[in-house]
C-alpha cells in the first residue's frame, strides 16, 4: 500500500513491540521500519521500466527478508541507542514491522513476490485499494495520539491495539466485500448467458463499498461497477476488445512477454500509428473509470525500430480533480 499508510503500520507494530521501553522511539523505528521494503523501488533507475515491475515487491517482499534484515538492522540500531532497549528487542521491532508490509501488500492487487528468490509467483488477494483511508485513519489517529502519551501510560497500549483492531477488522470487511461481489457476479455471469474464461474483481479508488469486475469472453472484455449501496444486484456490462492479436509480431521479445506475465493476462492492446499501445487493465484507466479512450495507469508503447523492439512506459495524462471525485462519491452512494 501507500507509504503512509505501510509507516504508522510500521509505528504501530513498533509501539507494541517495544514501546514500553523506549517509548516514541519505537514509534519512529517502527515506521521506517515499515517502509524499508519499498526501497527497492531506487533500484528502477539500474532496469529498463518494465524489468522494474518486476523487481518491486520481489525480494524484499519475501518473506525470507525480514529473517535477514532484521538482525541486522536490529544490531546496528542497538548501537545507536546503547542507553535505551537492546539487540533482541531491536532485532524483534524490525523482524515484525518489516514482516506486516508485505502481508498488508498481499491484500492489493499489485502482486507480492512472497516466496522470492524461491518462487517467482505474485500472489495478490485484490481485497483493498491501494490508498484506502477506511485502513489507514485509525492507525494514524492512534499513533499520533499516542506521541503525546508518557512511556508509563497505560492508556498508549490501550490506544495502539484500538487502532491496530480497528484497521484490520476493517481489512477482514474487505476479504468479506469481495467474497460477496463476487458471488454476485458469478450470479450475474449466470444470469446473462455471459460465458467467462476468465474474471477479476477489485475495489474502485480510495474506499472498499464500490467495486468492479472484468470479465473476458473470447477476446473481448465486459466490464461493470457494482456498489454495495445499489438498489439491484443486476450487473452493466460495457463491452471492448482486447485485441490480443496485435501482439503477434512483438511476441519474440522478453519484455513483451514480460507485460503479459506482469498484467496476468488481463491486458488489451490497441494502434497508434506504428507503434501498439499496451494496457495492463488491473488498475483501471488514468481516469479512474472506463472510459475506454483513456489509456490506463500502467500503459505502454511498443515499438519495433529496425528489428529491435522498443518498449517504454507511457506518462500520465489525467489529473484527477474535484469533479472526479463527486463523481466517484456519487457512484458509491449507488445507482
Amino acid at each position: 500500500m501507500d507509504s503512509v499508510t505501510q509507516f504508522v503500520l510500521g509505528a504501530s507494530v513498533g509501539e507494541a513491540v517495544l514501546g514500553k521501553k523506549v517509548g516514541n522511539k519505537a514509534i519512529i523505528w517502527g515506521g521506517i521500519a515499515g517502509t524499508i521494503p519499498d526501497l527497492d523501488v531506487f533500484l528502477n533507475p539500474f532496469f529498463d521500466e518494465v524489468s522494474s515491475l518486476l523487481i518491486h515487491r520481489s525480494i524484499s517482499h519475501s518473506l525470507f527478508f525480514p529473517f535477514v534484515a532484521a538482525p541486522i538492522i536490529g544490531y546496528l540500531v542497538s548501537k545507536l541507542h546503547t542507553t535505551s532497549g537492546n539487540r533482541k528487542g531491536w532485532t524483534y521491532l524490525f523482524f515484525w514491522a518489516i514482516l506486516t508490509h508485505p502481508i498488508l501488500d498481499l491484500f492489493t492487487g499489485y502482486g507480492t513476490g512472497l516466496f522470492t528468490p524461491f518462487y517467482d509467483y505474485r500472489f495478490q488477494l485484490d481485497t483493498i485499494f491501494i490508498i484506502d483511508p477506511g485502513y489507514t485513519l485509525p492507525l494514524l489517529l492512534a499513533v499520533t495520539s499516542i506521541l503525546f502519551l508518557s512511556r508509563q501510560s497505560k492508556w498508549r497500549s490501550i490506544v495502539n491495539w484500538i487502532g491496530i483492531g480497528l484497521a484490520q477488522t476493517y481489512l477482514l470487511f474487505t476479504v468479506y466485500h469481495k467474497l460477496n461481489f463476487q458471488t454476485i457476479v458469478e450470479q450475474n455471469l449466470q444470469d446473462q448467458a455471459i460465458h467467462a474464461d476468465k474474471f477479476m474483481t477489485a475495489p474502485a479508488p480510495l474506499n472498499n463499498f464500490l467495486w468492479w469486475v472484468l470479465v473476458e469472453e473470447n477476446n473481448t472484455y465486459k466490464v461493470s461497477y457494482y456498489s454495495f449501496f445499489d438498489s439491484t444486484d443486476q450487473l452493466q456490462f460495457k463491452s471492448f476488445d482486447k485485441n490480443s492479436e496485435l501482439l503477434n509480431p512483438v511476441l519474440n521479445s522478453e519484455q513483451t512477454n514480460t507485460l503479459i506475465k506482469f498484467s496476468k493476462g488481463f491486458y488489451s492492446v490497441k494502434t497508434d500509428g506504428k507503434k501498439l499501445i499496451f494496457n495492463d487493465l488491473r488498475f483501471g484507466p488514468t481516469a479512474g473509470w472506463f472510459d475506454l479512450s483513456k489509456d490506463f495507469i500502467f500503459s505502454f508503447d511498443i515499438e519495433p525500430i529496425n528489428g529491435n523492439i522498443y518498449i517504454k512506459r507511457r506518462p500520465a495524462t489525467f489529473k484527477p480533480g474535484q469533479e472526479d471525485f463527486v463523481r466517484l462519491i456519487d457512484r458509491i452512494k449507488g445507482i
